[in-house]
């Protein structure tokens, strides 16, 4: 049986962040669904997280990808999913737990040939993450 969600994740040269995504998506408890990693990296190391990453339960491809730019990276990744619906999540999001639960309940009530969207909410400050760093800004007092 055919996966029913697919997953893109675009990255390029942050084997942490694509980790840290990736064992967010794997321990999702949806039933059908795989994940679809298109990585643009200059060297080895994201393909190496990606397989420290992995939990052996064969929803974790990595596609490599020539080129730079999130557009080339999800274009190249369309033609390796195959199932009814497919999401795209950035390498520095983690999803949380029912995350692709509510996409599935989201998509069902949009139909078919629909556009889901949701709120990405900024997670918390750490060396390493939200690259560049994410920066709020105040308005001024009136």
């Amino acid at each position: 049986m055919r996966p029913r969600i697919f997953i893109l994740v675009p990255t390029r040269g942050r084997p942490d962040l694509a980790a840290t995504c990736v064992r967010a998506l794997l321990a999702q408890h949806h039933p059908s669904f795989e994940v679809v990693v298109c990585d643009q990296s200059p060297d080895a190391a994201t393909a190496k997280a990606l397989r420290d990453a992995d939990d052996g339960s064969h929803r974790l491809r990595r596609i490599a990808v020539d080129g730079v730019g999130r557009s080339r990276a999800l274009n190249a990744g369309l033609p390796h999913t195959r199932g009814d619906w497919v999401g795209f999540t950035d390498d520095d999001c983690t999803p949380e737990p029912g995350w692709l639960e509510a996409v599935e309940v989201a998509c069902a009530e949009a139909g078919s040939g629909a556009a889901v969207l949701g709120p990405v909410h900024p997670g918390p400050v750490a060396p390493g993450m939200a690259i560049p760093p994410a920066t709020f800004e105040e308005p001024e007092p009136a």
